[in-house]
C-alpha cells in the first residue's frame, strides 16, 4: 500500500505543469475541455481558444473556481481572414 502511495506522488511530480502555459483549440465543447481542465489540474496556466466564444469563457470561470488557474479566452474568428 505504502509502495502505491509513493509511486503516485512521483507521477503527479512527474507530470506537473506549474509554471507553464497550455493553449487548447477547441476547449469550449467535450474534449477539448477535458484536455484544458487536465492541464489546470496539473498546474499550468491555460490560453482557451473556440467557436463560440461563450463556452470558452465557462470553462475558463470553472478553471478558477476549481484549480485556481490563470486562464484566457481567445477569439478564434480574430485568427480567420
Amino acid at each position: 500500500m505504502c509502495q502505491v502511495a509513493i509511486y503516485l506522488v512521483d507521477l503527479e511530480y512527474k507530470f506537473a505543469l506549474t509554471g507553464k502555459v497550455a493553449i487548447v483549440t477547441g476547449a469550449g465543447r467535450s474534449i477539448g475541455r477535458g484536455i484544458a481542465l487536465g492541464f489546470a489540474e496539473a498546474g499550468a496556466d491555460v490560453v482557451l481558444s473556440g467557436l463560440p466564444i461563450k463556452p470558452c469563457k465557462l470553462v475558463s470561470y470553472w478553471l478558477l473556481e476549481k484549480y485556481l488557474a490563470d486562464s484566457m479566452c481567445v477569439d478564434s474568428h480574430s485568427w480567420i481572414s
